[in-house]
């Protein structure tokens, strides 16, 4: 999972550090910067499998959507912390990536990319001291790096990096892994053969739509979709163990469901919902269409219990967004225990209090902006002032009652 990120010159961010655990809330007023946060890290996610161009083009985004908007500094850069657990104990990664963004030709280039192990170590630095002292950490082991037209990876002889290739020229727009598979590592290939399952199990529903959630799909898939586009597909291919279990996990937040078909639509081959429910003696029938908006994201959410148990990051935002605030809590009750029985890190946002009351004030982030429009965050409930104060309040009760001042401090700049 991730333990710490870095990330520099992505929009409203600057230069933004963050700290994570398994489940993560973001909370902060409408455009504190809560959204570019998950935004930057699914760009991060992507560039493992993916070029960042062609990730643009998706969301109908061009370079200068995502440059700096605080500083002048052309170059996107992310250093992260991340554990694994490999053969039975916590190992850390060091991966640091940069890409030079052009506007004039809309392009994004790799510039330099590092790949370490960083300890085998109990105790392990913050990322800002082993980015300090990353050139001089005794334990760490480069595993692959590229910078200025050469590509290294260690060898199996001695653990020391050989360079394995040097280019005069190399126009990559994604991280190194995308182009040059995982069997060139000779040494600790467990280490990246973790960190690339790990990307490719993680996914975003940031731009989750009730309207892509309505819409027929076919074929096997691992989820539901990046917008909930693979919905249908998804509880199409269920075993009959699996669809017991989601029937179950359904008829908490709606017990007059009976059943929830998959059904040929037009094509063959292209699968529709069909949702039934029984009031009394009367059997009701209801199209996708005509489910509502509310009601088809918490079929998403409980369908992504029946995901694979796979260690991988899950990004939502607004998870609030269509439910009714008298399931509020045990809709997060659903995603925390998701995100267990998954083995998935959970970073989402929210602006529901009701919902804020549920999670452990260890695990909330507040976003806001510094004096020069600058995204930052920090973990205000850690704070001795507003722990003090959760002796007798609970956390939304605390957000919805503080001016940001008081929430932040004396220092706004942590």
């Amino acid at each position: 999972m991730i333990k710490e990120i870095r990330i520099q010159n992505f929009k409203g961010i600057e230069d933004l550090w963050l700290d994570f655990s398994q489940l993560n809330v973001l909370i902060g007023a409408n455009s504190a910067g809560k959204s570019t946060i998950i935004q930057a890290i699914d760009l991060l996610m992507s560039s493992v499998h993916r070029d960042i161009p062609e990730y643009l083009d998706d969301r109908g985004w061009k370079v200068e959507d995502i440059k700096s908007q605080i500083s002048k500094n052309r170059k996107l850069a992310f250093d992260t912390l991340l554990s694994f657990d490999i053969a039975g104990d916590v190992k850390y990664i060091l991966w640091s990536i940069e890409f030079v963004l052009t506007q004039k030709d809309n392009s994004v280039v790799l510039a330099s990319e590092q790949f370490s192990i960083v300890s085998n170590s109990k105790i392990i630095p913050s990322l800002r001291k082993l980015l300090d002292a990353q050139s001089t950490y005794p334990e760490s082991i480069l595993i692959y790096g590229y910078n200025r037209g050469y590509l290294i990876f260690a060898d199996g002889s001695n653990n020391e990096p050989s360079v394995k290739y040097r280019f005069k020229s190399l126009n990559i727009s994604s991280s190194i892994l995308k182009v040059f598979h995982p069997s060139t590592v000779n040494v600790h290939r467990e280490y990246v053969d973790a960190f690339q399952d790990f990307f490719h199990n993680s996914q975003s529903l940031e731009t989750l739509s009730t309207d892509r959630l309505r819409r027929s799909s076919r074929g096997q898939t691992k989820g539901i979709g990046t917008r909930g586009e693979r919905l249908a597909a998804f509880v199409k291919q269920m075993n009959d163990e699996q669809k017991a279990r989601f029937m179950r996990n359904l008829r908490q937040y709606m017990p007059s469901i009976t059943s929830l078909d998959t059904v040929v639509k037009g094509k063959p081959g292209w699968i529709e919902l069909i949702l039934n429910e029984k009031y009394g003696e009367n059997n009701i029938r209801v199209k996708t269409s005509h489910i509502s908006d509310g009601f088809l994201r918490i079929i998403a959410f409980v369908s992504l219990m029946e995901l694979e148990s796979k260690p991988g990051l899950i990004v939502f935002d607004e998870i609030e967004d269509g439910i009714n605030p008298h399931i509020a809590s045990e809709i997060v009750k659903l995603i925390s225990s998701y995100g267990e029985k998954c083995k998935r890190q959970l970073i989402l946002t929210t602006h529901s209090s009701l919902m804020l009351d549920e999670f452990d004030p260890s695990n909330i982030v507040y976003v806001y902006r510094d004096s020069r429009g600058g995204i930052r965050a920090k973990h205000v409930y850690l704070t001795d002032n507003i722990k003090s104060m959760l002796d007798y309040m609970n956390p939304g009760e605390i957000w919805i009652n503080s001016s940001e001042q008081e929430l932040l401090g004396s220092d706004d700049e942590d």
